[in-house]
C-alpha cells in the first residue's frame, strides 16, 4: 500500500524515464561518497560534543567508542552504496551502460552547462564526468552567463543549438564555447 502511487506512475515510460535521470544525476553528485561522507563528518562533529552527555542519561550507546563505529559505519556504507545502486538500476529496468558523459565549458565565466537537472560545475582544466544510461536519453543545455552567448559545441559544427537530447551509446565528451554578447 506505501509504494502504490510510485508503482502506478512507473507504468508511464515518461515518468519512468524521468525517475532514472534524475536518480543517475544523483548518483553522480550527492550520493557521491566525497559528498555524503562530508555530510555526515558534518554531522557528526555537530553531535559530538553532546555523546557524552547522551550516554549518561539515556545508557545509549554504551560509549562513546561505539557512537564512533557506527559514524564510521555510516560512512562505510555512503563508500559503498552508489555501486550496488546503480546495478540495481541496470537490473531493474533492463537497461545498457552505464557510459561516461563528461561536460566542460571552455570559458567558464562565460557560460555553464546543465546536465538533465544538473547545473555543473565544468571547465576545459576540470570537466565533469558522470554515468548514465544508454537506454535513457540526457539532456545537455548550455546556459550562458549575463552578456554572453552560446556559440557552440567545441569540435562538433553539426550540433548548433543550445540544448540537445542524446541518446549515449558510448563514452562522450561535449564542451560549449561561449562569447561576449555585444547587444547584451
Amino acid at each position: 500500500p506505501t509504494t502504490f502511487l510510485l508503482r502506478r506512475l512507473m507504468d508511464n515510460p515518461a515518468f519512468q524515464q524521468d525517475f532514472i535521470s534524475r536518480f543517475c544525476d544523483l548518483l553522480n553528485t550527492v550520493f557521491q561518497p566525497v559528498y555524503t561522507i562530508a555530510r555526515i563528518d558534518e554531522m557528526a562533529a555537530e553531535l559530538e560534543a553532546e555523546i557524552d552527555e547522551h550516554t549518561r542519561l539515556w545508557r545509549a550507546p554504551s560509549a562513546f567508542k561505539v557512537w564512533q563505529n557506527h559514524v564510521e559505519y555510516l560512512r562505510s556504507f555512503a563508500r559503498q552504496r552508489p555501486l550496488p545502486m546503480q546495478a540495481h538500476l541496470k537490473q531493474y529496468f533492463r537497461l545498457r551502460g552505464p557510459v561516461e558523459l563528461t561536460v566542460a565549458s571552455v570559458h567558464p565565466h562565460q557560460g555553464w552547462i546543465q546536465v538533465n537537472s544538473l547545473l555543473v560545475d565544468a571547465s576545459p582544466h576540470s570537466p565533469w564526468t558522470g554515468l548514465y544510461f544508454m537506454d535513457i536519453p540526457v539532456t545537455l543545455t548550455a546556459v550562458p552567463a549575463p552578456g554572453h552567448r552560446f556559440l557552440g559545441w567545441q569540435g562538433r559544427p553539426d550540433l548548433n543549438t543550445p540544448s540537445l537530447k542524446l541518446s549515449l551509446t558510448e563514452a562522450m565528451g561535449f564542451t560549449a564555447e561561449f562569447a561576449a554578447d555585444p547587444d547584451a
